[in-house]
């Protein structure tokens, strides 16, 4: 029964993208819908089936969250609300008096694309130092994410982690200049620039090890080519659909293979290729359960939150996340989880 309620809501998310009135085939409530429908009523439609395949990656004895009514209110609500939001007069009246257009010159977009650049590659570098170069660092990727940070390294570098993404805002920002502005001028040094930006982006979401970083930050590019265009590509959608479903898959593997990349690139083919081979009964065919265990964290989450008992923070967490952007060799204080 419950699961009828998740697909129904899917169907009617398809409805309302499809019939509601908008400027342009993609826009932001579109991309939200995308992401709402994959993280909720999808996740929950597949949870009905099969909840301990994801259940496992999160923690092991984890009850089923599938028969918690208070899970499906609070995810109709939460959709029915945002499209109220999105539509709301006051919401058009703010938007149709905020002024967009930029006055900045595009020399100066560029200079500071120019300084997020080199703030990442600084920050790869110091960053890496801490475990000895950037390709001990690549192969510690899977390690510094199931470990603490003190079993790799003493940590005092670690504030240089959080810059390194910055290059993903300064590669969108070059790519402005390169396929949408088409400046004439200075083409192939722009091309150089994006070119450079791109590979060390790629570099600091390979140090994160996030596999949603890889599949987010491409996907960046194709929003900014359907907002400038005001039009879409579902061929080019349906191929990244499939090469994000081969990543989620496979990224693991790919992670953890890199663990073998200080032993040269021989050693990380032939452990990716033994990796590979040893899920190959698990991962052949569409496995809706591997993709599921990516996204049904919220399933669970939502669950915990009606279920468990929680000590009230009072919106500390904000106090918290903005103390956790400083070093903690200046403040002495570390955040809690």
């Amino acid at each position: 029964m419950i699961e009828s309620i998740y697909l129904i809501l899917v169907f009617l998310i398809a409805v309302v993208e499809i019939f509601r009135p908008k400027n342009y085939s993609f826009d932001f409530l579109t991309l939200f819908s995308i992401y709402f429908s994959l993280l909720y009523p999808v996740s929950g439609f597949l949870l009905a089936f099969d909840y301990k395949s994801a259940a496992a990656d999160i923690e092991p004895g984890v009850s089923n969250p599938i028969q918690n009514i208070q899970i499906v209110f609070a995810i109709v609500a939460g959709y029915f609300f945002v499209v109220t939001g999105f539509y709301s007069k006051s919401a058009q009246i703010i938007g149709n008096n905020t002024n967009l257009k930029s006055k900045v010159k595009d020399l100066h977009v560029f200079l500071y694309a120019i300084l997020l650049l080199l703030i990442s590659i600084v920050s790869i570098y110091i960053y890496s130092s801490e475990f000895g170069g950037i390709l001990q660092t690549i192969a510690s990727t899977s390690a510094r994410r199931t470990q603490t940070i003190d079993t790799l390294g003493s940590g005092k570098f670690l504030f240089f982690a959080r810059l390194t993404l910055v290059s993903v805002f300064a590669s969108y920002l070059l790519y402005s200049f390169v396929f949408i502005k088409q400046k004439k001028k200075a083409k192939i040094i722009m091309c150089i620039i994006f070119i450079l930006s791109v590979i060390v982006a790629v570099l600091a979401v390979i140090i994160t090890g996030g596999r949603g970083y890889f599949i987010s930050y491409f996907l960046g590019f194709y929003l900014l080519y359907s907002l400038k265009n005001k039009r879409i590509s579902w061929v080019f959608i349906a191929i990244c659909a499939c090469l994000a479903y081969l990543f989620l898959l496979y990224g693991k593997s790919f992670f953890f293979s890199l663990t073998a990349l200080i032993d040269g690139y021989d050693a990380f083919t032939e452990k990716l290729l033994a990796s590979l081979d040893s899920n190959k009964n698990s991962s052949d065919g569409f496995n809706f359960y591997k993709i599921l265990s990516n996204f049904s964290y919220t399933i669970f989450s939502l669950d915990a939150a009606f279920t468990k008992n929680f000590q009230m923070r009072w919106f500390a967490d904000f106090i918290y996340g903005f103390l956790s952007l400083l070093p903690d060799s200046l403040t002495g204080i570390e955040p809690p989880e």
